[in-house]
């Protein structure tokens, strides 16, 4: 339901002609630069790498290898 919300409330704003909107996003970006000023390397990593950085902390906290998610796992 998000996704479609903000894909309504987007194609409201229209840019002015010779315009152009810059979107940037910001995706976790507290986990991001918590990690950052943290040093987490491998939390850093796990960003660059593209995974899940909830999954990737559960199976560090659980000594379990990280696995494909479930409906049921969330």
């Amino acid at each position: 339901m998000f996704d479609t919300l903000s894909q309504l409330i987007r194609a409201a704003f229209i840019p002015s002609a010779g315009c152009r909107f810059i979107v940037a996003d910001y995706s976790a970006i507290e986990a991001r630069v918590i990690a950052w000023l943290a040093g987490e390397t491998s939390t850093l990593q796990a960003f660059r790498d593209g995974k899940d950085l909830y999954c990737e902390t559960a199976s560090r906290m659980f000594g379990v290898r990280p696995c494909r998610k479930t409906r049921h796992q969330h």
